[in-house]
């Protein structure tokens, strides 16, 4: 009797780990398109940047790999005043991420910061929440905290809210 329950539970864990697409959908494992838009933080940032792209990839494993176009290892950007933080640059982002309920899933990444020398000046942290639609899309809010230094539990210069809409990327057939 053991045998068979053993059985039945490995072959469903392979089922759900399947190509099918009904399998893929109640999970975010898997790669995503992400419009990112920031949002206005009165007073101290009246004006936000403005929307960007993100490929964000779920894993399995609970880990979590980002990329965009806003901040990205090949581009110097000015967000805030020069007596504030320098021109920087910033690594691609890694992290993990967790279900946080029916069709919500929760992730945290970090991003590395680098001054225009390359040396490393902090770290962008990026919390964000999703839902996941029934028709394969997310929606989601989060908060970018931006820390000057080594420590990327340091303290934190400033925090700005962002809104999230994907989709998940699919093979052509």
């Amino acid at each position: 009797m053991r045998t068979i329950i053993a059985l039945s539970l490995v072959l469903g864990l392979f089922a759900g780990w399947s190509g099918d697409v009904d399998a893929r959908s109640r999970t975010i494992a898997g790669s995503w398109f992400i419009d990112v838009a920031p949002q206005a933080v009165l007073p101290d940032f009246p004006v936000p940047p403005p929307p960007f792209v993100s490929i964000l990839n779920f894993e399995l494993a609970r880990t979590v790999t980002e990329t965009d176009s806003a901040l990205s290892p090949n581009s110097i950007v000015t967000i805030f005043p020069p007596n504030l933080f320098p021109p920087f640059s910033a690594s691609d982002g890694y992290g993990v991420w967790k279900k946080a309920g029916h069709s919500r899933f929760k992730c945290t990444f970090l991003k590395i910061l680098f001054d225009e020398e390359g040396l490393q000046i902090g770290f962008v942290k990026n919390t964000l929440t999703f839902v996941l639609s029934r028709n394969g899309t997310l929606e989601g809010e989060g908060v970018s905290s931006f820390v000057m230094g080594s420590d990327p539990e340091g303290e934190v210069f400033f925090s700005g809210p962002v809104t999230l809409e994907g989709s998940r990327l699919t093979i052509d057939d």
